[in-house]
Protein backbone atom coordinates (compact mmCIF):
# COMPACT_ATOMS: atom_id res chain seq x y z
CA UNK A 1 0.00 0.00 0.00
CA UNK A 2 2.42 2.26 0.86
CA UNK A 3 4.91 2.19 -2.13
CA UNK A 4 1.57 2.70 -4.34
CA UNK A 5 1.24 5.98 -2.99
CA UNK A 6 4.84 6.90 -3.25
CA UNK A 7 6.03 6.26 0.10
CA UNK A 8 8.77 8.19 1.60
CA UNK A 9 10.33 7.58 5.24
CA UNK A 10 10.88 11.07 7.08
CA UNK A 11 13.40 11.46 5.98
CA UNK A 12 12.46 11.86 2.35
CA UNK A 13 14.31 8.39 0.80
CA UNK A 14 12.15 5.62 -0.59
CA UNK A 15 11.30 3.20 2.22
CA UNK A 16 11.53 -0.62 1.79
CA UNK A 17 10.59 -3.55 4.13
CA UNK A 18 8.47 -4.26 7.13
CA UNK A 19 8.13 -3.03 10.14
CA UNK A 20 8.93 0.66 9.01
CA UNK A 21 6.67 3.87 10.01
CA UNK A 22 6.10 5.61 7.10
CA UNK A 23 4.70 9.11 5.93
CA UNK A 24 3.15 9.42 2.39
CA UNK A 25 1.85 12.37 0.53
CA UNK A 26 -0.72 12.00 -2.53
CA UNK A 27 -3.03 15.43 -3.17
CA UNK A 28 -2.38 16.77 0.14
CA UNK A 29 -3.25 14.29 2.10
CA UNK A 30 -1.02 12.54 5.23
CA UNK A 31 -1.04 9.27 5.60
CA UNK A 32 0.65 7.23 8.37
CA UNK A 33 1.33 3.70 7.69
CA UNK A 34 3.38 0.66 9.77
CA UNK A 35 3.95 -2.24 7.93
CA UNK A 36 3.33 -5.44 10.10
CA UNK A 37 0.25 -5.40 12.20
CA UNK A 38 -0.97 -2.48 9.92
CA UNK A 39 -2.57 0.61 10.67
CA UNK A 40 -3.37 3.37 8.11
CA UNK A 41 -4.42 7.16 8.67
CA UNK A 42 -5.75 9.95 6.66
CA UNK A 43 -5.90 13.23 7.82
CA UNK A 44 -8.89 14.03 5.94
CA UNK A 45 -12.77 15.25 5.97
CA UNK A 46 -14.66 13.05 8.56
CA UNK A 47 -13.95 11.51 11.98
CA UNK A 48 -11.10 9.12 12.26
CA UNK A 49 -13.01 5.79 11.87
CA UNK A 50 -11.73 3.01 13.87
CA UNK A 51 -12.10 -0.05 11.65
CA UNK A 52 -10.58 -3.75 12.36
CA UNK A 53 -10.39 -6.55 10.18
CA UNK A 54 -10.29 -9.83 12.63
CA UNK A 55 -9.36 -13.55 11.13
CA UNK A 56 -7.76 -16.37 11.78
CA UNK A 57 -4.78 -17.95 9.91
CA UNK A 58 -5.15 -19.82 6.92
CA UNK A 59 -8.29 -18.06 6.17
CA UNK A 60 -8.54 -17.97 2.45
CA UNK A 61 -10.47 -14.83 2.11
CA UNK A 62 -9.02 -12.10 4.60
CA UNK A 63 -6.75 -10.98 2.44
CA UNK A 64 -9.43 -10.32 -0.61
CA UNK A 65 -11.37 -9.05 2.30
CA UNK A 66 -8.37 -6.27 3.00
CA UNK A 67 -7.78 -5.37 -0.38
CA UNK A 68 -11.68 -4.40 -1.06
CA UNK A 69 -11.31 -2.42 2.41
CA UNK A 70 -8.28 -0.40 1.48
CA UNK A 71 -9.83 0.00 -1.72
CA UNK A 72 -13.06 1.39 -0.41
CA UNK A 73 -11.30 3.61 1.93
CA UNK A 74 -9.32 5.29 -0.18
CA UNK A 75 -11.74 6.19 -2.84
CA UNK A 76 -13.86 7.28 0.23
CA UNK A 77 -10.57 9.36 1.73
CA UNK A 78 -11.49 8.63 4.78
CA UNK A 79 -9.62 9.36 8.72
CA UNK A 80 -8.99 5.75 9.41
CA UNK A 81 -7.63 3.53 11.73
CA UNK A 82 -7.31 0.13 11.02
CA UNK A 83 -5.89 -2.64 12.78
CA UNK A 84 -5.25 -6.49 11.65
CA UNK A 85 -6.05 -9.10 14.05
CA UNK A 86 -5.78 -12.42 14.31
CA UNK A 87 -8.50 -14.17 16.05
CA UNK A 88 -6.01 -16.75 17.62
CA UNK A 89 -4.10 -13.68 19.88
CA UNK A 90 -7.14 -11.92 21.26
CA UNK A 91 -8.58 -12.41 24.62
CA UNK A 92 -11.84 -14.35 24.64
CA UNK A 93 -13.84 -10.94 25.66
CA UNK A 94 -12.28 -9.61 22.39
CA UNK A 95 -13.85 -12.76 20.44
CA UNK A 96 -17.73 -11.36 20.72
CA UNK A 97 -19.12 -10.47 17.94
CA UNK A 98 -16.36 -12.92 15.59
CA UNK A 99 -19.12 -13.89 12.92
CA UNK A 100 -16.22 -16.12 11.15
CA UNK A 101 -13.19 -15.00 9.45
CA UNK A 102 -13.01 -12.92 8.08
CA UNK A 103 -15.34 -10.33 10.14
CA UNK A 104 -14.95 -6.43 9.64
CA UNK A 105 -15.83 -4.05 12.55
CA UNK A 106 -16.52 -0.57 11.72
CA UNK A 107 -16.12 1.61 15.58
CA UNK A 108 -16.72 -1.81 17.29
CA UNK A 109 -19.67 -2.66 15.23
CA UNK A 110 -19.91 -5.74 13.04
CA UNK A 111 -20.48 -4.89 9.12
CA UNK A 112 -23.80 -6.95 9.21
CA UNK A 113 -24.77 -6.36 12.65
CA UNK A 114 -23.74 -9.43 14.67
CA UNK A 115 -22.98 -9.18 17.90
CA UNK A 116 -23.48 -13.08 19.30
CA UNK A 117 -20.78 -15.79 20.73
CA UNK A 118 -17.60 -16.40 18.40
CA UNK A 119 -17.92 -18.54 15.09
CA UNK A 120 -14.88 -20.05 14.02
CA UNK A 121 -15.63 -20.94 10.69
CA UNK A 122 -15.32 -19.58 6.93
CA UNK A 123 -17.40 -16.51 6.74
CA UNK A 124 -19.97 -15.84 3.73
CA UNK A 125 -21.41 -12.84 2.84
CA UNK A 126 -24.82 -12.68 1.62
CA UNK A 127 -24.78 -9.45 -0.48
CA UNK A 128 -21.25 -10.55 -2.25
CA UNK A 129 -23.72 -14.23 -3.61
CA UNK A 130 -21.72 -16.04 -0.59
CA UNK A 131 -18.12 -15.32 -1.37
CA UNK A 132 -15.81 -14.80 1.78
CA UNK A 133 -15.88 -11.03 1.84
CA UNK A 134 -17.70 -8.46 1.71
CA UNK A 135 -19.65 -6.79 -1.37
CA UNK A 136 -17.94 -3.18 -2.59
CA UNK A 137 -21.52 -1.36 -2.15
CA UNK A 138 -22.05 -3.10 1.64
CA UNK A 139 -18.08 -1.77 2.25
CA UNK A 140 -18.94 1.64 1.04
CA UNK A 141 -22.60 1.94 3.05
CA UNK A 142 -21.12 1.20 6.30
CA UNK A 143 -18.02 2.81 6.10
CA UNK A 144 -19.62 6.00 4.64
CA UNK A 145 -22.72 5.86 7.12
CA UNK A 146 -20.04 5.19 10.48
CA UNK A 147 -17.88 8.17 9.17
CA UNK A 148 -20.97 10.26 8.60
CA UNK A 149 -21.86 9.81 12.79
CA UNK A 150 -18.06 10.51 13.53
Amino acid sequence: MGAALGARSDDGQRAEGPSQALSCERDAVQFVVWWGRFAWSAAVGWGVLDVELLYFEGCPSWERAWTELRRAMAELDLDVRVRLRDIGELEESEKVGFAGSPTIRINGRDLEGYAGPAVLACRRYPDNDGHGWPSRPLLFERLRAAAEEA
